[in-house]
């Protein structure tokens, strides 16, 4: 036949089963087939190991990884200065693209195979200051020379006919 036991109290770790049947007569079977049952009541850690903190002016930031637990997967959420993101799957490292300026949070959790989930996410804050362009320096134009007005004095002498011949007079300033 079939038969069912379940265990409470089994401490965190791989324990193996084996199952064997005794009959009205007292005679009894080989041991079954091993069951081998890995308990995990633990959830795994995680941790930032690399990833920017303080003020970036960059425009991609890229954070990695791990669990304390090895076969965990991860989920990553990016809260930026518009509102909150929400968890996605992700793999170490993870990039980001942050072209608004303001106050970043990454944060990222591992579940591990049993299914346990960190209750306490990794996160690192962070600011992005993204760089005002500089005015390219246009050059001022030079001012147009002014002509500068030198006083020119002409002296001239007025002649005058008359029947009788040429008079020479004064000079006469113009």
């Amino acid at each position: 036949g079939t038969w069912t036991l379940s265990l409470s109290g089994v401490a965190d770790g791989t324990h193996t089963y084996v199952a064997r049947a005794t009959d009205q007569a007292g005679n009894v079977s080989p041991n079954s087939a091993p069951r081998v049952v890995r308990v995990d009541t633990q959830p795994p850690q995680t941790s930032i190991t690399s990833g920017p903190t303080g003020t970036v002016t960059g425009t991609s930031v890229t954070f990695a990884f791990a669990s304390s637990e090895s076969g965990s997967t991860f989920e990553c959420r990016l809260d930026r200065p518009a509102g909150q993101g929400s968890y996605q799957p992700c793999t170490s490292p993870r990039s980001y693209t942050t072209t608004a300026a303001g106050s970043y949070t990454f944060r990222v959790r591992a579940s591990d195979p049993a299914g346990n989930v960190d209750p306490t996410p990794a996160s690192r804050s962070f600011t992005v200051s993204v760089a005002t362009p500089t005015p390219s320096a246009t050059p001022t134009p030079s001012p147009t020379p002014t002509p500068t007005a030198t006083p020119v004095n002409i002296v001239a002498e007025a002649i005058w006919e008359t029947p009788k011949g040429a008079v020479v007079g004064q000079p006469t300033t113009f």
